[in-house]
């Protein structure tokens, strides 16, 4: 049977070609007439090539009989519009008509259509790409198609348009559709409306996390909705039946309800890790509003994370009883057991660390938690350290402390050079002529800040750059400024003042010493400081090492002597012994040997005495660099036992009989009251571990970083022992409490400068409330608006803003496809002031005027239009029924408007309908009730 149909194909195609060569012009073989089908359409298709025919798993090879006049005659027409085309089975689209019985048939019909302009240009386009209005592709490029402006006439580019894109296949199942005269339901339908009103809220959504991400004021949340709106973004109107999302306030009510889901999704992570703590800091907002910032750290899957919790408004008493008030009425909000607390790190201020009336203290006390850890912040100890360093005790039996003389003249000649350049344009050019003329990149001379702990590096390392030797372009310039006439006088007297105060040797020898002692100390230290997963142990070494680097700058003793030996023809002056001071010091000194440093003359009378200053300084500096870091047993025995780069270094030692015993003791005893925490059975099960910990640091633990090293630990332990966790609860307890032991709380000066970047100078007036919410969303929700985490967020955020409670209005607000054409956005306004007088004016004259009032309305009208009222003091309308629209028998209906229409007594008889029916609807609500079927009974006659 096979060979028959291929005999048959194989011969009309020949006659097919047979006819073409006879012909001499183009055109388009209709295999499917030539076969036993009759339909346009063929179940299996036929494909023509120049070579073969093909048809679905067969090809029967044929010659080639074009001659190369029909060659000629393709290439001359190829660029014309072919009727042909239009019988191409890729041209033809499904469709249902009526027959002569007046029953839906399935008809095929071509979407192919030409186009031909007053010039004579033709081009083509898709019938149902313009009927439906499908303007853009799925790429949301612009489909010609629709528009009839498709100018490439070729039959592969009419094949590749009916199958392949997309646009048109969504543009022929509405076709299907539409003809079919299939409707939804109404569930179906209200169910579409939700949704696309949903994806509007949610898009409305989506722009106001874009500005809370990017510190954008929430007034031009409106502009970037009409900018949405003009790129075609599907959003509500900007006023449409009175109700309107797309302003500040619709903004940060949407911000509201993301925070609380992000809150919230916070407070599940909180929950789940066995161990807390706490950061915090205390501040003044631009509106001189006390707040208190608070952050918290906790372990998720054994790694720690820090997020921040919250922005506490203290109402003006900063005192720690307040904050403790404040804090555990967040802490009972959220349901968090406080009894997991463990650490709470803060700066030095004596509201957090007092003894007795502490913020640590009192927490204690409250909650009976007194294995609390106070951990004051490292880079503030470090910060404090560098401070009073440069301080003294005054001599008058009331230990105040005072800014020693050499340090305040050395910062006020600081100050005096950042507010010399930073308030004339004229002298900043002056300096930057200087500055390119000697090559030197244009530095900027910064502000010394007490309150920004690396601040003076910032302000050294620029007057160092232009004060040395070759590179002076400082001393040129206010030597230039102080002999220049175009200068004003008080300029020039300002100047010369300065170059003489800088261009001192004490000046430039506190400078050197202070650019190494930052350089080579304290500038590693405060970045190091200000790293939350800095180790205790990297930390307490590092400073270790810095403490030798100060010893050995005070090795020389007498710090520095010279036997000045002067002669009147080389005025030189030479010394008998080797400086141990910092590099760039040292090479000052050298420099400095025959009074001259560069190409100006400094005076070395007063040396030494700058000597013994700067060595007085080194000595505070280390005493109070070991007052401020003390050891910390409790750190000490953890990181003793869980630093990773610790047992790395001594791995010797942790292979030692015995090791971690005595660190053990310490911790036991010190939480022994932590609850599910057995001081007894932790130093078995510490034993027990100690050989599979030696074993994984042999092998793995040198590659693994310090961060992940106890979660791949536990992994692989876990994948051999599936009760590990179980028998080694205790010991995992402790890990957890070293997993986030804070160092610092660097983490909240962070939230702050955020918080600053919010409110602005322009936007002081933003109240805390309103600034812990952009807060939240700008911390807690640091991804991409395009990421899946983001989508999540948002849908979760809908649903609590759609809350039933909320009584929301948004499904009575059009969508921009449903508005008309001649739509214009408009801003909802309130009532003028001018209208209400007006109003109120109105209601003052009727009230004067000598006309009777007409009475107002007791009674509603038949909904049936019998013109007949209903009133309640009407006996004969006593058996009148309402509309059974929001019934509490139909469930599906989920519309919130109410309706008031009545039925009079005398048309419910009239048309028999009970008095307890379910089944009465209005005019307005009677579409509703037409195909339910939740009630499964025949549509009443009662229905009007």
């Amino acid at each position: 049977m096979k060979s028959i149909d291929n005999y048959v194909i194989k011969s009309s195609a020949l006659a097919s070609i047979n006819r073409i060569q006879q012909q001499q012009e183009p055109t388009i073989i209709d295999l499917e007439s030539e076969s036993t089908l009759t339909s346009p359409f063929m179940s299996s298709p036929i494909n023509v090539n120049n070579n073969c025919i093909e048809r679905k798993g067969q090809i029967i090879h044929g010659m080639s009989f074009e001659p190369s006049s029909l060659k000629q005659t393709n290439k001359r027409r190829a660029a014309g519009y072919l009727s042909q085309w239009e019988k191409e089975p890729e041209t033809y689209y499904r469709t249902l008509i009526l027959n002569s019985l007046n029953e839906l048939q399935e008809s095929r019909q071509c979407w192919l259509r030409k186009k031909e302009d007053e010039n004579g240009k033709i081009t083509i386009g898709c019938f149902l790409c313009n009927k439906y209005r499908m303007i853009k592709n799925a790429n949301g490029r612009v489909n010609p198609w629709a528009t009839y402006d498709y100018s490439v006439l070729a039959l592969n580019k009419i094949k590749e348009h009916g199958l392949y894109n997309e646009k048109h296949a969504e543009a022929q199942q509405l076709e299907l559709n539409c003809k079919s005269k299939v409707q939804p339901d109404w569930e179906t339908t209200q169910s579409r409306t939700n949704t696309k009103h949903q994806q509007s809220i949610e898009n409305l959504m989506f722009s106001a996390i874009f500005i809370c991400q990017q510190d954008y004021p929430l007034n031009s949340f409106e502009t970037l909705c009409n900018l949405q709106e003009k790129n075609g973004i599907n959003l509500l109107p900007a006023e449409v039946s009175g109700v309107s999302y797309r302003n500040d306030c619709a903004a940060l009510c949407f911000l509201q309800h993301i925070a609380r889901i992000l809150h919230q999704e916070l407070v599940e992570k909180l929950n789940r890790s066995p161990i807390l703590g706490w950061m915090m800091d205390e501040s003044t907002s631009r509106t001189c509003e006390k707040s208190c910032i608070v952050y918290v750290r906790y372990v998720d899957n054994y790694e720690q994370k820090t997020d921040f919790y919250g922005l506490m408004n203290m109402n003006g008493d900063g005192s720690s009883q307040n904050i403790v008030d404040k804090l555990g009425a967040l802490w009972d909000e959220d349901g968090i057991n406080v009894r997991k607390t463990c650490w709470l790190a803060t700066d030095n201020a004596s509201t957090f660390t007092g003894i007795h009336n502490g913020v640590a203290a009192k927490l204690k006390k409250k909650y009976g938690i007194d294995y609390l850890e106070l951990n004051t912040c490292a880079a503030h100890s470090f910060a404090l350290v560098g401070s009073h360093a440069g301080k003294e005790l005054i001599e008058d039996g009331t230990n105040r402390v005072r800014t020693r003389e050499d340090v305040a003249q050395f910062e006020s000649n600081l100050g005096q050079i950042y507010n010399f350049f930073s308030r004339s344009a004229s002298r900043l050019s002056t300096l930057k002529y200087w500055q390119n003329f000697l090559d030197l990149p244009e530095l900027k001379f910064k502000h010394l800040f007490d309150i920004r702990w690396s601040s003076i590096r910032g302000c050294l390392k620029p007057i160092i750059s232009n004060t040395e030797p070759g590179h002076q372009a400082l001393f040129a310039t206010l030597k230039q400024i102080s002999e220049d006439q175009d200068f004003s006088l008080q300029d020039r007297e300002k100047a010369l003042d300065l170059y003489n105060s800088i261009l001192n040797d004490s000046f430039l020898f506190y400078l050197h010493f202070h650019h190494d002692l930052q350089e080579c100390v304290s500038g590693e230290l405060t970045k190091m400081m200000q790293d939350d997963n800095i180790s205790y142990t990297i930390l307490k070494e590092k400073i270790q090492e810095k403490k030798s680097v100060l010893n050995g700058w005070l090795s020389t003793t007498p710090p520095l002597t010279f036997d000045q030996h002067i002669d009147n023809n080389s005025n030189s002056m030479t010394s008998t012994h080797a400086y141990a001071w910092g590099p760039s010091l040292s090479q000052y000194i050298q420099l400095t040997s025959n009074k001259a440093y560069g190409a100006f003359f400094v005076d070395t009378k007063n040396r030494k005495i700058a000597e013994e200053n700067c060595h007085f300084h080194i000595e505070r500096f280390l005493a109070e660099l070991e007052r401020r870091f003390s050891t910390s047993k409790v750190q000490e025995g953890l990181s003793n036992l869980f630093d990773p780069a610790y047992m790395h270094k001594n791995e010797q030692r942790v292979r030692q009989v015995g090791y971690g015993r005595e660190q053990l003791a310490v911790l036991s005893k010190k939480y022994h009251l932590l609850d599910s925490f057995d001081s007894q059975k932790v130093a078995t099960e510490w034993e027990s571990l100690r050989p599979s910990l030696i074993s994984y640091i042999a092998v793995d633990g040198k590659t693994c970083s310090r961060k992940l090293f106890w979660k791949e630990f536990i992994l692989l332990q876990q994948s051999i022992h599936t009760n590990f966790i179980n028998d080694y609860k205790n010991i995992i307890l402790l890990l957890n409490i070293y997993l986030i032991s804070p160092t610092n709380s660097a983490e909240c000066e962070r939230g702050f400068s955020a918080a600053n970047r919010i409110q602005t100078n322009g936007r002081s007036r933003l109240m805390i409330d309103t600034l812990n919410t952009l807060l939240a969303v700008r911390l807690l929700l640091p991804d991409d608006i395009r990421s899946k985490r983001c989508h999540q967020v948002v849908a979760k955020s809908f649903d609590l803003w759609n809350d039933p409670d909320e009584n929301r209005r948004w499904k009575r607000t059009r969508l921009l496809v449903d508005v008309p054409d001649d739509y214009e956005p408009e801003r909802q306004t309130r009532e003028s002031n001018t209208k209400k007088r007006r109003a109120e004016t109105t209601k003052n004259h009727a009230l004067s005027s000598s006309k009777p009032k007409r009475p107002k309305s007791t009674a509603v009208k038949c909904a049936n239009n019998c013109r007949r009222t209903i009133s309640y003091d009407d006996p004969m309308q006593r058996d009148a029924i309402q509309c059974c629209h929001q019934n509490e028998y139909y469930s599906w209906i989920n519309d919130n408007e109410g309706c008031s229409r009545w039925l009079c007594n005398y048309c419910r008889i009239k048309l028999s309908i009970p008095t307890d029916s379910l089944t009465w609807f209005c005019d307005d609500h009677v579409d509703m009730h037409t195909e339910d079927d939740s009630i499964g009974k025949e549509q009443s006659p009662e229905l009007i």
